[in-house]
């Protein structure tokens, strides 16, 4: 049986996985496709534990910043590779 501190070690390491494949793509320009399957061409500028701030585009010579909680990414791809 899986105790309570095996699961938490289990999402440690999960965790400790996101961020490290997230930090890859920190400051890079990215395709995201949001979980509704609208997609994304933006610059990722933070990362935090539930949420990403993106710059999508400009407005008035200003980077537009979103907010896009992590849960509503359903892919990440860099657009250089592509």
């Amino acid at each position: 049986m899986t105790s309570k501190s095996d699961l938490q070690k289990k999402d440690d390491v999960t965790t400790i996985e996101q961020f490290s494949f997230l930090d890859s793509y920190l400051g890079k320009e990215v395709s995201l496709t949001l979980t509704n399957g609208r997609p994304m061409h933006c610059k990722i500028i933070k990362i935090s534990a539930y949420e990403l701030l993106v710059e999508e585009g400009t407005r008035m010579n200003k980077p537009i910043e979103k907010l896009i909680f992590k849960h509503a990414v359903a892919s990440i791809e860099d657009r250089r590779e592509r």
